[in-house]
């Protein structure tokens, strides 16, 4: 007889992080090196999220180097390759501890 398997939630950051990154990704993403993202409160509108569980999504990704912010200006894509994604994930993991 097969047994039920435990399931996992996924954290809104999380699916947060792996939206962001597929749409920052070098090969076929939306934007590009050195490109503004959209405001906080765009981004959140169009994800369904809360702005803090987006703002945990990007603080995830600025100290991984995914992302970086100029404050008054916004969040931009780095013009140097990202980090890989189990970097960041792996330091998304650690932040939810």
């Amino acid at each position: 007889m097969k047994r039920f398997v435990e399931l996992t939630r996924t954290s809104l950051t999380k699916q947060a992080v792996e939206q962001i990154l597929d749409m920052i990704r070098p090969e076929g993403g939306i934007y590009k090196p050195g490109e503004r993202l959209p405001s906080e409160r765009e981004m959140a509108m169009s994800m369904g999220i809360s702005r803090p569980a987006l703002r945990e999504a990007l603080a995830v990704l600025v100290v991984s180097g995914a992302l970086e912010r100029k404050p008054g200006s916004g969040t931009y894509i780095p013009a140097q390759a990202p980090p890989d994604n189990n970097t960041i994930i792996v330091n998304l993991e650690m932040l939810n501890r």
